[in-house]
């Protein structure tokens, strides 16, 4: 009877500890906090935003999730996915970026080339419009995408006045 017990708290134990230990794998992530002007730092305190980097190992790529953080009141900064787990990333698919105050800054949309493709939108920081631009693509060879040059199809300057639409008016970049 003993000796039973002792094989079930054992089969227990251990099934415990590789689940804990997968759930740790699946879990692995990367904190670096960052000044203004996107330098390193190793100290909280001094830092404006802190980035973290999470490990998806799950699939046949790796990719990794980058989120950011404004350090002064725990807002997003950054989301999205990429390629590479340094800077410069290679991101993929939708990447959205904001203001400190928590109000849309951009959404893009990268190819599996990290090059922009579709449609992105540009917003001002009080939640207005800034400009709509497209990036056609075309399928090349060898499954690569051509990307051309963007359209602008339109654009608010920061009183809210269309100055471009469809390619017409101007734009100040």
């Amino acid at each position: 009877m003993k000796g039973y017990l002792s094989f079930w708290a054992s089969l227990v134990c251990f099934l415990s500890f590789n689940l804990c230990l997968s759930n740790l794998y699946a879990q692995v992530s990367f904190t670096s906090y960052h000044k203004r002007n996107d330098t390193e730092t190793k100290h909280l305190d001094s830092a404006y935003y802190t980035r973290i980097v999470h490990v998806d190992a799950s699939g046949k790529d790796k990719v990794y999730r980058v989120e950011e953080f404004y350090t002064r009141n725990d807002s997003i900064k950054l989301s999205g996915i990429s390629t590479s787990a340094l800077y410069p990333f290679k991101f993929r698919g939708r990447k959205y970026e904001f203001y400190e105050q928590g109000t849309i800054r951009s959404i893009e949309d990268y190819s599996d080339d990290n090059a922009l493709v579709d449609s992105a939108f540009y917003f001002y920081p009080r939640n207005k419009l800034e400009k709509i631009v497209f990036y056609p693509s075309s399928s090349a060879k060898k499954g690569k995408l051509k990307i051309g040059d963007p359209i602008y199809v339109v654009y608010y300057d920061s009183l809210n006045n269309k100055t471009l639409e469809n390619g017409t008016g101007f734009i100040r970049l």
